[in-house]
């Protein structure tokens, strides 16, 4: 059987010093001839770019300056647009569904809009008289006025007079308090079974700005590149090794696996042969060992190579040496099993003839 022949692996790169690497470029930069040669050029050239680059920096600025103006107006206009037509919807919306949620949600909980109407009921009653003093509480507060001027001896003047005008004014002050109370108990428990219909109306910021902003960002962006090289980059020399090494890398990888990848497409190619020689054989029947005395010593009984002789044998092999092998060919097999020298030498030429077998197999299969 042909053995295939698999590639040998590509050295691995060799390894990078970056000592070595800083090295030679120290070296190649502290060279005086290329210092000045790269200061004649930086002199001669780098003014001119940098009008250029001036010049690409004032076009882009006045340009995108140009560009964020319009497009902030455009889209401030777009949005007051959008705005004015979302307010009018949702006040359409409010106008026709705002009552029939807010009566659905107080019919949800009749207990509660219950409460809420008592509330609502107690903080009218008390708004009403919340600017009034009843006959009993001003006779009260004059009582509390004369006591307190009695008291003090003084019944009847101005100060007793004065107690008990603000005795009055102190009890509508409190009857207003009382009132704002109820009202603000009244509108919390109205709105906690209510909904809010104006909440999506208002309150939506204009992203107008924010885009131009974002345009003068991108005009900053051009302008803040670096300009010109620096004297000494050691960085240089490490990085184009580093490149190299895996430009390298990648080839022979490549390489290899092109190789490995035509040693196996053989190997299927030899392996699909053999298998049909030895289906084809195996077709033959009982009798097809007998035949094969000397190739089954010498090769073994479990090596395929003796049924690929034994095919030599009926494709390619002399008339007359097919004869003097089915005749002795079994007496000669016995007579070689303990001489191991002679049946290697008997291999090497059973192996030339079948290198014939495999050869006419292949150009069978191409």
């Amino acid at each position: 059987m042909a053995s295939v022949k698999t590639p040998t692996p590509p050295p691995a790169p060799t390894p990078i010093s970056a000592a070595d690497e800083y090295r030679k470029t120290a070296d190649m930069m502290s060279d005086p001839a290329l210092q000045q040669k790269m200061l004649d050029v930086e002199k001669q050239l780098r003014p001119q770019y940098a009008a250029l680059n001036l010049a690409d920096l004032q076009t882009y600025q006045g340009g995108l300056l140009g560009l964020q103006e319009a497009t902030t107006r455009q889209s401030a206009a777009l949005e007051r647009e959008t705005l004015a037509a979302q307010r009018q919807a949702d006040i359409g919306d409010v106008e026709k569904y705002g009552g029939r949620a807010t009566a659905a949600m107080r019919a949800a909980d009749p207990y509660s809009t219950r409460m809420a109407e008592l509330s609502q009921q107690a903080a009218e009653t008390a708004y009403a008289a919340s600017g009034r003093v009843t006959p009993e509480q001003m006779r009260g507060a004059q009582q509390a006025a004369r006591a307190g001027g009695l008291a003090r001896g003084r019944v009847g003047d101005q100060s007793t007079i004065a107690s008990e005008i603000l005795g009055r004014e102190d009890i509508l002050a409190r009857r207003r308090a009382e009132a704002a109370q109820a009202g603000q108990m009244a509108f919390g428990m109205n709105r906690s079974i209510s909904a809010d219909p104006f909440q999506a109306i208002l309150g939506r910021q204009s992203g107008a700005l924010g885009y131009g902003a974002q345009q003068m960002g991108m005009a900053q962006q051009l302008g803040s590149q670096a300009i010109g090289p620096r004297a000494v980059d050691y960085n240089a020399g490490l990085n184009l090794a580093m490149q190299n090494q895996s430009n390298l890398g990648s080839y022979n990888t490549a390489i290899y696996g092109s190789q490995a990848q035509l040693a196996g497409a053989n190997a299927q190619a030899n392996g699909a042969m053999i298998g049909g020689l030895l289906g084809g054989l195996g077709a033959i029947g009982g009798g097809f060992a007998s035949k094969c005395w000397v190739a089954r010593e010498v090769y073994g009984k479990n090596n395929p190579k003796w049924m690929l002789f034994r095919e030599w044998l009926n494709s390619h092999a002399p008339r007359w040496f097919d004869s003097l092998y089915v005749k002795h060919g079994e007496k000669f097999a016995v007579w070689i099993a303990n001489k191991p020298f002679l049946k290697s030498i008997i291999r090497k030429w059973m192996d030339s003839r079948i290198a014939v077998v495999l050869s006419t197999k292949a150009l069978s299969y191409a």
